[in-house]
């Protein structure tokens, strides 16, 4: 993903220090949040942080590229995004363990290689849900940080609106025209509520925490991505999220995403070794979802084009998620859901809605579910609307059921075509469905069947409000 190094430019000096008080846990501690522990290790920082302030975190490298960051939870083991590990091999993998500067070899710091990767096996570009991997480390680092790890959260534990956070790499200052810092870079977040993320961007509150500033300006960016989020528990910093996604960097109104770590301690359980136990190197495997957490669900805090990753010789290269406001318009111009609250990602149906400008009332705070709608659609799924109710009028039409249906394929087909036409097809979180009820069109679907005949009806009903929208709209 994404850190911003222009946030520094709009924070006050010191404010994205972490504070001192907060403690480090001993490798795979989970913090209890009934206690407040007293352990003497500080964690400091800065803008540019000092040197040793963040001993978890690590540097990947992948070939000769520097793609992404991650955090250590024990002295073999990191944990970090899983489309930094899609497609890599651990051959080509190396760790730079106690790293402060990429230009020149610090004092203390150490190369390790990298023996197996288990990347979530439900990790999908589509949504970037289950963006989590475990790296195993060919030899143990603890003695190099001096056993100083980030704890690990509750189960599904929620975190505060408006908390703040820290999140630190090396990646690029800016969105559009940055560079890679050399020297680590850290900044202050702030978790942002579920319900805004998920009308503005595809967020899922399960697996994702949503955060940045308001207004903008703080943020992580391309390079970034698998590094830490780092929150606190009762004066405790803790690994609360996964670098991992976000629309540009530090815009306003599109926050950062984070993959949740306190949703995936079952499944980074069941992926790691007792930590007497060293296992051997393995290749890369894939693993199954984690069983649910016994541990009660709090209400939880917090995906478009989605992939930018390109495969380059096999080595993966990261770069950030767009999604403009006008990709969000055409994903609801083009797809439904049957909950008009859930996120762009769920919208997986195709819609047929007549009209825009529909509003949702949130929190107090009405938002805009459809705007900007395309108004030949508009208008053709008004004409077949119409067309629909005077044929299951007549009393001729004996098989009224079937005749809405057909018709309801009409409008889809003619909601798929429009997209394609327009060059707004792919990338439509209704892509799937468009691509089912353009089979049936042809007689190739397997879960929608039609008849020739009823297709020479479908192609009419068509035609009559094509030819009708026509006369209004000419060449749109």
């Amino acid at each position: 993903m994404k850190i911003l190094g222009a946030f520094l430019s709009f924070a006050q000096a010191g404010t994205w220090e972490i504070p001192e008080t907060w403690k480090y846990c001993e490798a795979r501690e989970q913090v209890d949040p009934r206690l407040r522990w007293m352990k003497s290790a500080r964690i400091i920082g800065g803008g540019v942080v000092k040197r040793d302030a963040w001993p978890f975190i690590v540097r990947l490298r992948i070939g000769r590229n520097d793609t992404c960051g991650r955090s250590l939870i024990d002295g073999k083991h990191v944990l970090t995004a899983a489309h930094c590990c899609d497609g890599a091999q651990p051959k080509n993998i190396i760790a730079h363990v106690k790293d402060y500067s990429r230009k020149v070899i610090d004092e203390g710091e150490k190369t390790v290689k990298v023996t197996k990767i288990v990347e979530h096996e439900e990790f999908l570009y589509r949504h970037y849900k289950n963006d989590v991997c475990l790296l195993t480390l060919e030899e143990d680092v603890s003695e190099i940080i001096e056993h100083k790890y980030a704890c690990l959260p509750p189960a599904d534990w929620d975190w505060r609106i408006m908390s703040t956070c820290y999140t630190a790499g090396w990646g690029t200052d800016h969105e559009s025209f940055g560079k890679e810092v050399d020297i680590l870079n850290s900044v202050n977040v702030n978790i942002f509520d579920d319900n805004y993320c998920v009308l503005e961007q595809d967020h899922d509150a399960e697996t994702m925490i949503c955060a940045g500033a308001i207004g903008g300006g703080r943020d992580a960016c391309q390079g970034d991505s698998g590094g830490p989020l780092i929150c606190e528990i009762n004066g405790n910093a803790v690994l609360a999220g996964v670098t991992s996604w976000g629309i540009g960097c530090g815009r306003a109104g599109s926050p950062g995403e984070w993959a949740k770590v306190s949703n995936y301690l079952d499944w980074i359980n069941n992926n790691l070794p007792a930590l007497q136990t060293t296992p051997k190197p393995t290749p890369v495997t894939r693993t199954s979802s984690p069983s649910t957490p016994s541990t009660p669900s709090p209400t939880p805090l917090i995906h478009t084009t989605k992939s930018t990753t390109k495969s380059i010789t096999g080595h993966v290269i990261h770069s950030q998620v767009f999604m403009l406001p006008w990709k969000k318009i055409l994903a609801r111009r083009y797809c439904a859901s049957e909950d008009s609250e859930s996120g762009l990602i769920n919208w997986t149906e195709i819609a047929t809605f007549v009209g825009g400008g529909k509003k949702v009332l949130i929190e107090k705070k009405f938002y805009n579910i459809f705007s900007k709608t395309d108004e030949r659609l508009m208008g053709l799924n008004k004409c077949q609307n119409e067309l629909n109710d005077k044929i299951i009028a007549k009393p001729s039409t004996l098989d009224k059921e079937r005749t809405s249906e057909l018709m309801d394929l009409a409008i889809k087909r003619q909601v798929c075509v429009r997209a394609k036409k327009r060059g707004h097809f792919n990338g439509l979180p209704c892509k799937e469905a468009c691509e089912e009820v353009l089979k049936a069109y042809k007689r190739k679907s397997d879960s929608i069947k039609i008849t020739n005949k009823e297709k020479k009806k479908v192609q009419f009903w068509t035609k009559i409000c094509l030819t009708k929208q026509s006369s209004i709209f000419k060449n749109t």
